[in-house]
């Protein structure tokens, strides 16, 4: 809520935050129990909320012992692939930002640098035994090809992302809740709602550059958001 409400009314951000809350992807990691997901997961947009402030007030410090907690605190909630995510994220913001050239960049990358390191720093009590543990697990020598990549989404998999109940595609999934006995769901189904959203959006967005008239102008980082979705 308090992210999308840099970008938009009160109404739009609930709208958002019903979309992350209750979305496919959401649900199906109910039913799955993945609670592990959920504990590393409500922490993102927290971290992107106060990178985004750090952003924009580079010398606030409420906004940098916010944006070293939240990062810390995903960290320390163990899912790593999602912490893995969130820094890609940070990066291409990072890059983004470079991109559109905003003012008092030094000072933003200095402000970002002093929270990666001092966020890692409190985590460290916990990836640093975990980095000792994998090293000495059968991960540490590297892992063949065909063990990395069992369990892999074939292209004609990309269907589940519109019918998370395609028996035909689950199936063809090794690892897994796809190609069970039961008839599970493809865990990373986003949603049809949110999928509609986003393509009445850009629909919109399209006729309207090609109709002539008066146009609404947009956000810029409308097209950063567009671009990682």
């Amino acid at each position: 809520y308090y992210l999308t409400g840099k970008y938009a009314g009160k109404s739009a951000s609930l709208v958002a935050s019903a979309a992350f809350i209750y979305s496919g992807y959401t649900s199906s990691r109910i039913y799955a129990g993945h609670v592990d997901l959920f504990t590393t997961a409500v922490w993102i947009p927290w971290v992107i909320y106060s990178f985004l402030s750090v952003s924009q007030n580079p010398r606030q410090r409420k906004f940098i012992i916010l944006s070293i907690l939240s990062l810390t605190f995903l960290i320390l909630a163990g899912y790593s692939a999602y912490l893995v995510f969130t820094v890609e994220f940070l990066i291409l913001q990072i890059v983004f930002l470079i991109i559109k050239k905003t003012t008092a960049i030094r000072r933003i990358l200095i402000s970002l640098f002093f929270i990666f390191i001092t966020s890692l720093g409190i985590a460290s009590i916990q990836w640093l035994p975990t980095w000792q543990l994998t090293s000495n697990s059968i991960r540490g020598g590297g892992l063949p090809y065909e063990l990395a990549s069992w369990g892999s989404l074939p292209i004609s998999g990309l269907k589940l992302f519109l019918d998370p109940l395609d028996r035909s595609e689950l199936n063809k999934i090794n690892f897994n809740i796809g190609g069970g006995p039961l008839e599970n769901p493809f865990d990373h189904f986003p949603g049809r709602i949110a999928l509609i959203i986003i393509f009445i959006f850009v629909s919109y967005q399209l006729l309207t550059r090609l109709i002539p008239g008066k146009r609404r102008k947009i956000n810029i980082d409308t097209h950063f958001w567009l671009f990682l979705t």
